[in-house]
């Protein structure tokens, strides 16, 4: 009996043993698989024009609630986001020609008008993604989107 609870006791630790090495294996590979999504700093380059953004969801919010909507083709077009670049300086064209000043926040740029007003981008994957934030009175628009790098118009 003895070498029969000796048996089972070690065959439950080879279990656990597995258990808890097929868990590591599926952790690290979540975190490497999240690693890959992590936001990397975009580089602008000295040839950009412009920086065009098309949103794909718009979050508005004032003191009744919050709502978030996904946008269709003809309100994602109305609501582009187009900022141009001259002599090294942007201004946010779509938002009346207002200069705009560049900072850098770990990955994550930053188009700077004034308290309430910027746009936020970096890269993830492939794709550069943004946010447009704009208060207006005690509410704010928040425009979700993906962006690209005008060069050379």
């Amino acid at each position: 009996m003895e070498s029969l609870n000796k048996g089972f006791r070690r065959a439950a630790t080879r279990a656990r043993g597995a258990r808890l090495l097929s868990m590591l294996v599926l952790s690290m590979t979540v975190v490497l698989t999240r690693a890959q999504q992590l936001p990397e700093p975009v580089e602008i380059p000295a040839a950009a024009t412009a920086l065009e953004g098309l949103p794909t969801s718009l979050v508005s919010s004032d003191e009744n609630g919050t709502e978030k909507r996904v946008l269709n083709t003809g309100e994602a077009t109305k609501n582009r986001v187009l900022v141009t670049v001259l002599n090294g300086k942007f201004y946010w064209a779509s938002r009346g020609n207002r200069q705009l000043e560049m900072h850098q926040s770990g990955a994550f740029t930053y188009l700077y008008e004034g308290p309430g007003a910027y746009i936020k981008f970096a890269r993830v994957g492939n794709k550069i993604v943004y946010l447009e934030h704009a208060n207006i009175f005690l509410s704010t628009l928040t425009y979700w989107g993906e962006m690209k790098i005008i060069t050379g118009r």
